[in-house]
């Protein structure tokens, strides 16, 4: 009940921003949790990245499902169930607003090559790597979106 309470509430919020605060918020959340997926994964959070990325490089579901899907992996791979809901609900928002924008751009060689290099250094448990990465990834959505 609390839970809903909260996406609702930063949903809300969301709805409310602007698209440059709501991309700053992605940048900063995202770069935590690549990090602490690099530090507290398991091998069993490895397996599901793999799984996840292997979909987005296969385009499995419409849209930017899988990519959102390898995301929040990483997210649940934090193994903290804050980080993980409030980046659900932000790339909730991300994907209901800017699914058009990033559809083609999201899965093309460049963008799959920074998935494939965020899931080597979690792997290797390399957070500033994983968090270099991430940023990289962001921003080049972020082109995607303000071009």
């Amino acid at each position: 009940m609390a839970s809903d309470r909260f996406a609702v509430a930063v949903s809300n919020r969301l709805k409310e921003s602007e698209l440059p605060q709501i991309l700053e918020a992605r940048l900063a959340l995202e770069k935590e949790i690549a990090r602490l997926a690099a530090v507290k994964r398991t091998d069993e959070d490895l397996k599901e990245l793999e799984n996840a990325l292997e979909d987005c490089h296969g385009r499995v579901r419409q849209g930017i499902e899988d990519d959102m899907l390898f995301h929040a992996a990483v997210a649940r791979a934090t193994h903290n169930p804050v980080l993980s809901e409030l980046y659900n609900v932000v790339i909730r928002h991300v994907q209901e607003n800017l699914e058009k924008l990033l559809q083609e751009k999201q899965y093309d060689s460049g963008a799959m090559k920074l998935h494939d290099d965020l899931l080597a250094a979690i792997r290797k448990q390399e957070a500033d790597e994983a968090e270099n990465i991430i940023v990289k990834i962001v921003e080049f959505d972020t082109v995607s979106i303000t071009a």
